[in-house]
């Protein structure tokens, strides 16, 4: 290929795309609250009133690229961290190289429960509110056999009906449960006698049970529920079912973490759940929607120095987390940041109506690999027209610019990755754990 032909096409205003790869160079260096790497070149301040820019990024692979990726990003001594680790892959790799740097490892963990710290879904429930994202877990992630079984337009009024008994019972257990966890109230809702315990327990008879008003509250829904009354307290007793698991109960027994306090000192907290458990999309569920909301509460209350990302891998697995549509765009006032893997594009839109909010709170992206249409238009419209790469050319390494087709989205190089950063510009770059010999 002559010189000329090598040349065509491309921008080769070098100063200008140097200029803009060493301002995120100067960023990182200016930067107390620690760098996100996307590749092995290219990193990014986390110093969100130096950056303007917010730390959530989406991540594209279905081929467990981002492993790498992740592991990079979980060296920086100057964040917390939160990390979805299914089968424990993150935590076997990384936990003695956090402790060796003074990090406290918590772990929330469903596959060795003897090891792990303890996790009650009731200690993060103080109020309604609390209550309401606890059941809108548990009803948006499960299913019923009786709910399957009904019509449309039935699905709805069932789904009101059981959202409100579930919203009754939880508060009570909240309250006046002599053991306040979630195995306390499946037990409740089994056996034939159901119903003449739960009667028995919204009776008003006991000084230290449910008042005036949450006795009314039941006996309005009864009457609403009519005939379907049993069917929906057994609907419920499934969908709630996993907190009777062993390990659920023995986590429940245990101290439980204190997630207000991920922001205190040095510490990361791996959530390891068996990537063949069932119902694990409602756990993650759960806890991901806990934390984002007592971090979010605990950061409005005080104003914290540390920041703490959180890594959401297999995002499309992890089912809804509650509210996140709201909070993300509020995580940079909050410290906090996210890295959101995205490994099913179709699935994900599944789960979040406002599945489009979500991914445009994010003011980086990586493209490691996706194999269909919609991430790939998606990945175009969302970067620059023009794309940046470093190439040795002349015996000298130079920045030089070409447009971004779809069809190099494609056929990206598996070592290559494409890096987004809002207001930088758009990156072809070795991917995190990858090199190039530029020489070549």
């Amino acid at each position: 290929m002559g010189i000329i032909d090598h040349f065509k096409g491309m921008d080769m205003d070098f100063s200008s795309k140097c200029r803009q790869v060493d301002e995120l160079k100067m960023e990182c260096a200016r930067s107390n609250r620690g760098t996100t790497a996307f590749s092995s070149l290219l990193s990014m301040s986390r110093d969100f009133d130096q950056t303007r820019r917010n730390n959530n990024m989406l991540v594209f692979d279905e081929k467990e690229s981002n492993f790498d990726l992740v592991l990079d990003n979980l060296k920086d001594d100057n964040c917390n961290y939160v990390v979805v680790d299914f089968d424990g892959a993150y935590y076997q790799e990384m936990a003695n190289d956090f402790a060796m740097r003074g990090f406290a490892v918590k772990k929330i963990n469903l596959m060795d429960v003897e090891n792990s710290d303890g996790y009650n879904p009731f200690s993060y429930t103080q109020d309604e509110i609390d209550v309401d994202i606890l059941v809108q877990c548990i009803v948006a992630n499960t299913n019923s056999s009786y709910y399957m079984r009904a019509s449309i337009g039935e699905r709805i009024i069932i789904n009101n009906l059981e959202k409100t008994f579930l919203k009754i019972l939880i508060s009570c257990y909240m309250k006046y449960g002599t053991s306040k966890t979630m195995n306390a109230a499946v037990n409740l809702l089994s056996g034939e006698d159901r119903e003449v315990k739960l009667d028995r327990l919204f009776s008003g008879m006991f000084p230290q049970g449910p008042n005036e008003m949450e006795c009314n509250r039941y006996k309005v829904f009864k009457q609403e529920a009519g005939d379907r009354f049993s069917d929906i307290v057994s609907s419920c007793a499934d969908r709630i079912e996993i907190f009777k698991e062993d390990r659920m109960i023995a986590l429940a027994k245990k101290e439980p973490l204190q997630f207000e306090h991920l922001y205190l000192g040095k510490q990361v907290l791996f959530i390891m759940i068996p990537s063949n458990m069932r119902q694990a999309e409602l756990l993650t569920s759960v806890i991901l929607s806990q934390i984002c909301n007592m971090l979010c509460n605990e950061s409005r209350r005080n104003n914290k120095d540390r920041t703490v990302m959180m890594y959401f891998n297999y995002f499309a697995d992890l089912g809804m987390v509650v509210d996140l549509e709201r909070l993300i765009s509020q995580f940079p006032h909050f410290n906090l940041g996210c890295m959101l893997h995205v490994n099913s594009f179709a699935k994900l839109g599944q789960i979040y109506k406002d599945w489009e909010v979500i991914l445009e709170a994010c003011d980086s992206m990586v493209y490691l690999g996706l194999n269909d249409d919609p991430t790939h238009q998606y990945v175009l419209e969302h970067a620059d027209s023009v794309m940046i790469r470093k190439k040795r050319m002349m015996g000298k390494e130079m920045y030089v610019s070409a447009q971004l087709k779809i069809d190099e989205i494609r056929d990206m190089d598996a070592n290559d990755c494409i890096a987004v950063v809002k207001g930088i510009g758009t990156f072809l770059t070795p991917r995190c754990g990858r090199w190039i010999d530029l020489d070549n």
